[in-house]
């Protein structure tokens, strides 16, 4: 959710905080010739990193340009995705590279070469670096996170104002939830629950959200801590107006989530989730079918990556 290295909402800050209630994160720093990597033109892995078959495959690079190889970063990473059972999501700092899907299905990295392909290829990741000064850059981290196969229906972003856990809604706006109304109310109170004996105090700020991911078992649910971000209403199906209305009637935290077909909205992180067929369906057809079977419990596994 959140990139700059130095930001509270960086990885590093609150970790340590909430061992135990986050999923598996090891955290690799960069080096010049990571830096050196990301910067150069096109993508050159070096045979180093790539898979024997590639080699097998592909011409030799030109030896008078060798692929940069990342001395030291590389064992690193190594260590750290064999650390996490070589199943793992990768982040530069807080920014997943959410469209470089095509490149490695899943976005599921086991090896060296999987966390430098879709970091280099993401153009989401790249114009964060891009724009970063140079000691930004050198600061950044590569935050590699266990991989795990979660139903999207089941995140939620909640929001903080003035140390009150003020909203609580679904995560992505693309679908109808499946769970009878009553379930959401147990839902919130578990939330408010997690946020009062886990998250509150775990960064040093009074306004932000943070994402979470509700266990499907019985109830209290397991409630595991995705994120942290700034708070932010542009692209949220709850507006602050509300947020501080709920706060000023003493109804904190207010839930609010997809209840309708027609409230399905599509919005820039869909588009790079959904299949390239899907992305460019003006009228919301696909859209709203998937709705449907969201919405009738006939299709609770086409849940997509986690971002």
């Amino acid at each position: 959710m959140e990139g700059n290295p130095n930001s509270v909402f960086h990885p590093s800050k609150w970790l340590p905080k909430v061992k135990g209630r986050t999923f598996g994160t090891e955290l690799v720093k960069v080096t010049p010739e990571f830096i050196a990597f990301m910067q150069e033109d096109g993508i050159r892995i070096h045979k180093k990193y790539r898979a024997k078959d590639d080699e097998e495959n592909e011409e030799e690079q030109d030896e008078e340009e060798p692929a940069i190889e990342l001395v030291g970063m590389d064992d690193a990473l190594d260590a750290a995705l064999e650390k996490l059972n070589r199943c793992c999501f990768v982040k530069l700092d807080g920014v997943a590279p959410k469209d470089a899907v095509g490149w490695l299905p899943g976005l599921k990295a086991s090896r060296v070469e999987d966390v430098l392909l879709v970091l280099k290829a993401s153009d989401i990741v790249g114009e964060y670096f891009s724009v970063a000064d140079a000691a930004t850059q050198q600061s950044m981290t590569v935050v590699l996170r266990k991989w795990y196969q979660l139903i999207e229906l089941r995140e939620f972003r909640c929001f903080v104002i003035g140390g009150v856990l003020a909203a609580i809604t679904q995560r992505h706006a693309w679908a109808v939830f499946p769970e009878p109304k009553a379930t959401f109310e147990e839902f919130r109170s578990d939330i408010k629950k997690f946020y009062d004996t886990i998250v509150k105090g775990a960064i040093d700020a009074s306004e932000y959200c943070f994402d979470v991911y509700v266990e499907k078992r019985e109830a209290p649910y397991k409630i595991w801590l995705i994120d942290f971000g700034p708070l932010d209403f542009k692209q949220e199906i709850v507006t602050r107006e509300e947020t501080d209305a709920a706060i000023a009637a003493g109804k904190a935290p207010l839930l609010k989530i997809i209840e309708e077909i027609g409230q399905i909205r599509k919005d820039r992180v869909s588009t790079l989730q959904v299949p390239w067929e899907i992305d460019g369906d003006e009228d919301g057809d696909v859209i709203r079918t998937i709705g449907e079977l969201m919405k009738n419990g006939t299709a609770e596994n086409l849940s997509l990556i986690h971002i």
